[in-house]
């Protein structure tokens, strides 16, 4: 096996999320403490920071009972893949799960630990990046042109953007209809799956009837929960629009479409 490949295999974090995304904790055992950096595990159920979407938070938990905070998770860079839809996305990457540099010295190579995340914030994430998707087929229904122009984005727990590059602002009809096209799309209550590519199985597809994705976040199971979606622009800089979505069962929130 080339040496760079069996590097990268022994350090690559088991991505537990992966087949089991409703899965709170698991125990795992530390490979790596840099306090500059944070925590690798063998394994974990915590989702690093990546398309987009928000790092998971938790707690590493010792035998001794010991509980350490992490704020963030962020990968460390690995195999770069170049196929359709990949192309430049890292897999079999180290996953470091950011303590402070207090609390990474009481962890050592070896140790054996529980690593738990939580659960109701990567709820909200994955209800939000599932809100992202939809509002990017409502932009791919109205503004199909400007698919091909993202420059950005963000997804929290209350809310997804996308950042575009466009040669025409998006005006109050086009969120009309973006929000018109999420309405009906939320309420078909449409099945999601995740799907790997059958050559590798950290490259995820986001299926949803009959679009696909391609994605590795995390998402809910249809559509349905979503609630509504409500759509702002704002004007970021020169040829350049950012469309935010807030998404949530009230019907009574009104937007100002103003820019």
């Amino acid at each position: 096996m080339d040496s760079i490949q069996q590097i990268t295999r022994d350090r690559k974090t088991e991505k537990l999320y992966i087949l089991s995304p409703d899965l709170r904790w698991a125990i795992a055992t530390v490979r790596e403490v840099r306090p500059d950096r944070g925590v690798r595990l063998d394994r974990t159920v915590a989702y690093p920071e990546g398309g987009g979407q928000e790092g998971d938070r938790g707690t590493i938990e010792t035998t001794s009972g010991l509980r350490l905070a992490f704020d963030d998770t962020q990968r460390g860079p690995g195999r770069v893949l170049f196929m359709d839809g990949f192309s430049g996305v890292h897999v079999d990457v180290p996953i470091y799960h950011r303590v402070t540099p207090e609390d990474a010295h009481h962890l050592a190579v070896g140790d054996e630990v529980i690593v738990s995340i939580d659960m109701d914030r990567r709820a909200q994430l994955s209800l939000s990046h599932t809100a992202a998707h939809i509002l990017y087929l409502g932009v791919k229904q109205v503004r199909p042109e400007a698919v091909n122009w993202v420059i950005g984005c963000h997804i929290r727990e209350d809310q997804a953007r996308f950042d575009l590059r466009v040669d025409e602002r998006f005006m109050p009809d086009d969120l009309a209809r973006m929000e018109e096209f999420a309405t009906e799309f939320i309420c078909a209550d449409h099945t999601i799956k995740i799907r790997a590519h059958p050559d590798e199985p950290e490259a995820l597809y986001w299926l949803c009837n009959d679009e696909v994705i391609p994605c590795g976040g995390t998402h809910v199971s249809r559509t349905g929960l979503v609630g509504r979606i409500r759509v702002q622009r704002k004007n970021i800089g020169k040829g350049k629009e950012r469309l935010i979505a807030t998404f949530g069962p009230s019907d009574t929130d009104r937007l100002d479409r103003g820019g």
